[in-house]
């Protein structure tokens, strides 16, 4: 079986990401807002998300 590199990972990402949401739904936890409070702190704390703009070097994109 050849590696597939990056499209591989993308397929691992997009399973994770699935299973997150079922967990999420299954347990409630977009209803309850503590629980909610705490999942967003652990995003918070581990996610970094950039910024777009910035890395493409347009201004408009944060207008």
């Amino acid at each position: 079986m050849a590696a597939r590199g990056d499209l591989d990972r993308i397929r691992r990402e997009q399973v994770f990401l699935a299973s997150m949401a079922r967990r999420m739904l299954a347990t409630n936890i977009l209803t309850d807002p503590d629980a909610l409070e705490r999942l967003m702190a652990a995003l918070r704390a581990s996610v970094t998300v950039d910024d777009l703009a910035q890395h493409a070097g347009h201004q408009s994109c944060t207008n």
